[in-house]
């Protein structure tokens, strides 16, 4: 039996924009989504919102607009139900995208979402400039430079430990021997 309810499969979560505004008394919302995922803001869609910690799905109803988009919700008839959603970012789930989004995304977040930041340890401790990102069989890899050596650093989300887009530097937390023994030796020859 097919079961196309989103709370019996694995979800994706992906960020795609956030709610603004409530608009009138029947519950409808402004919905604000970067630019390559319009498509995705459609009736009978599902999209994914985390009131209090934890995602609930919501079927799209209706959408009206082009630029700015109001939506309505299943679930959300009044004002005071659409005032507790308001501003709250929005998902939708990445499994559901098609090749071409999925494609454009990864090619964003490898070419330059870090690249030219810094490598830091949860020490505080240089391990270069991260010149990419790189997609491996088995996982992400930053390629670092470092002095006269590259080399790559898995990328695994729960050793993210702090992004700083203003200093540009990259804080992970790093198994003990992942820098390249005598990496800074090499300079010095």
């Amino acid at each position: 039996m097919s079961n196309s309810n989103p709370y019996f499969k694995e979800i994706q979560y992906f960020a795609i924009g956030s709610l603004g505004k409530t608009h009138g008394v029947h519950g409808s919302i402004k919905c604000f989504v970067q630019e390559e995922f319009n498509d995705l803001i459609q009736a009978n869609q599902w999209l994914f919102i985390k009131p209090k910690g934890n995602f609930i799905p919501f079927k799209i109803l209706d959408v009206k607009g082009d630029g700015e988009l109001m939506i309505q919700l299943e679930g959300i008839h009044n004002l005071e139900q659409a005032k507790d959603l308001a501003h709250q970012e929005i998902y939708v789930d990445k499994s559901k995208f098609s090749k071409e989004l999925l494609d454009l995304i990864d090619k964003q977040y490898s070419e330059a979402e870090f690249e030219g930041f810094q490598l830091f340890d949860q020490n505080g401790i240089s391990f270069g400039t991260i010149l990419s990102i790189e997609e491996f069989p088995s996982q992400w890899m930053l390629k670092i430079a470092d002095h006269k050596i590259e080399f790559y650093v898995p990328f695994v989300e729960e050793w993210l430990l702090d992004i700083d887009e203003d200093q540009r530097t990259v804080t992970m937390q790093l198994p003990d021997g992942m820098h390249p023994s005598g990496a800074s030796d090499l300079d010095e020859e």
